[in-house]
């Protein structure tokens, strides 16, 4: 019989995607307002696997991955969630006041928050799906990617654009700060 213990602290991610990169950069300032400074920033890359969000968002989407200095506990996940969902809706307002977006645009940004451990990056959704474990407060969690053998290993869900070696690159970036800070505590 195995024995129950707390888990780790993990690494908070979040993914930010828009057509404007000014609102992705005011979106890490009122990131790092709830949830700390970013440790690491990944480059701006062209969100283009997927023409999923085109309709509600439009084209040409940017997108940038955050990594926090501070660790969470993961059971966090789901409220951190529920918190980057009022932060869309906010930070499109702030977008329609003062970025003069399209008005078409139902929803300027996206805010995908997750965590990384040494072995695994999970996101999180408001989406159920038979790959997917219930959290709390409407929230569900996925494994996206799994690290094995010095590589991250894709799942038949996984999204598209963390099937791109660039951001899983950066996603090793944010695994090895973890295994520092491991280290370091």
């Amino acid at each position: 019989m195995g024995i129950a213990k707390n888990p780790n602290k993990v690494l908070l991610v979040i993914t930010v995607f828009s057509k404007s990169e000014k609102l992705i950069e005011e979106s890490k300032k009122v990131l790092e307002k709830k949830f700390g400074e970013v440790s690491k920033e990944s480059s701006i890359f062209n969100f283009n696997e997927t023409n999923f969000y085109e309709k509600e968002m439009g084209s040409d989407l940017k997108l940038q991955i955050f990594g926090f200095k501070k660790l969470i506990s993961p059971i966090k996940l789901a409220n951190i969630k529920v918190i980057t969902n009022k932060l869309e809706k906010k930070l499109h307002k702030f977008a329609k006041k003062h970025l003069n977006i399209d008005e078409n645009i139902s929803r300027s940004i996206n805010l995908d928050p997750g965590y990384i451990t040494p072995n695994k990056f999970v996101l999180a959704t408001t989406k159920d799906a038979s790959h997917r474990i219930y959290l709390k407060k409407g929230i569900y969690a996925e494994a996206t990617l799994s690290y094995m053998h010095k590589a991250w290993k894709e799942h038949s869900y996984t999204y598209l654009n963390y099937k791109n070696k660039a951001y899983q690159d950066f996603l090793t970036i944010l695994r090895d700060y973890l295994k520092n800070k491991y280290k370091k505590d």
